[in-house]
């Protein structure tokens, strides 16, 4: 076990295992944050076989983190567990980037243990592994971004909680079509959902035969297809409180006429809504703002 763990002065420190059994540092705590990685430095656990597994003492009390560099945990079975001893909290600064994959490497939290502030990142970037955004509080200005998959079937575990701004941007997905498989309303984004790319003939599915509900505050669309339902059954229902824009790419879906997915526009104050090209497939538009929606880019039904 150690006190504190702090990396300071721009400092890029590779820790691991001395053999091939993963290496256990319990943090017991100590004078200010416990766990410091602070900004301009980078903490970097990456080997495949000799791993390193950084947890807080069970007996701790009130141990605190402070990731406002870089933390990386790329291969293997090298982790961070947040949920040890008794009032922990691990905050990722607006500084902070947290890079899990694209191999192995997990991290686990909870809302109470781990959050990410105000412009912080996440980024996700396993590639033929679907891994597991880990179970935080993520400020509306943070931002997680799935960037890595190019391979079949990859989908993140994690998805059930709120985000801040959450972005689908796999250049190499080729033409492999994930689904998310939504069935109800766990999966939402307070900030910004953003689509900028699922390869070259790809899809993101939100579904395909079921009902689901997300809550987004804007969706921003570049590239890519996002696709809503493909199934012949269900009611999914993607909810917009802000803006809607389009600049690319392709909005839609491809379930049958018995499974109409809504894009209701449910904000509070006037919102906007641009498409470059009007969506395909079927779909039922919604207006539930009594205070109006600017609908510019296409006339459709």
């Amino acid at each position: 076990s150690i006190g504190v763990l702090r990396i300071t002065s721009n400092t890029a420190l590779t820790l691991q295992s001395s053999s091939t059994t993963t290496q256990t540092f319990t943090i017991t705590g100590g004078a200010g944050d416990d766990l410091d990685v602070q900004a301009g430095s980078s903490l970097l656990l990456n080997n495949a076989t000799n791993a390193i597994a950084i947890v807080f003492a069970s007996s701790g009390t009130n141990n605190t983190g402070n990731i406002a560099g870089t933390l990386t945990l790329s291969n293997g079975s090298n982790a961070l567990t947040t949920t040890g001893g008794t009032g922990t909290v691990v905050t990722v600064g607006s500084t902070g980037i947290v890079n899990l994959g694209p191999v192995g490497g997990t991290i686990t939290g909870s809302t109470a243990t781990l959050q990410f502030a105000a412009g912080s990142n996440y980024n996700h970037l396993f590639t033929a592994t679907n891994g597991t955004i880990p179970t935080a509080t993520w400020n509306a200005t943070s931002t997680v971004t799935v960037s890595g998959y190019n391979a079949a079937s990859m989908v993140p575990s994690g998805l059930a909680q709120t985000f801040g701004n959450f972005a689908w941007n796999c250049a190499n997905q080729g033409s492999n079509n994930y689904n998310l498989s939504l069935t109800s309303n766990t999966f939402n984004v307070a900030g910004t959902f953003s689509v900028l790319s699922t390869g070259v003939s790809g899809s993101l599915r939100l579904a395909g035969t079921g009902s689901y509900t997300i809550n987004v505050g804007n969706y921003f669309q570049s590239g890519g297809y996002l696709d809503l339902s493909s199934g012949a059954s269900g009611t999914p229902s993607f909810n917009v409180s802000g803006s809607f824009t389009k600049t690319g790419g392709t909005f839609g879906s491809t379930g049958t006429s018995t499974n109409n997915p809504t894009l209701n526009f449910n904000g509070t104050v006037a919102q906007t809504a641009s498409f470059n090209a009007q969506p395909t497939g079927p779909i039922t538009y919604r207006f539930s703002n009594p205070a109006g929606v600017t609908f510019t880019g296409f006339t459709g039904t």
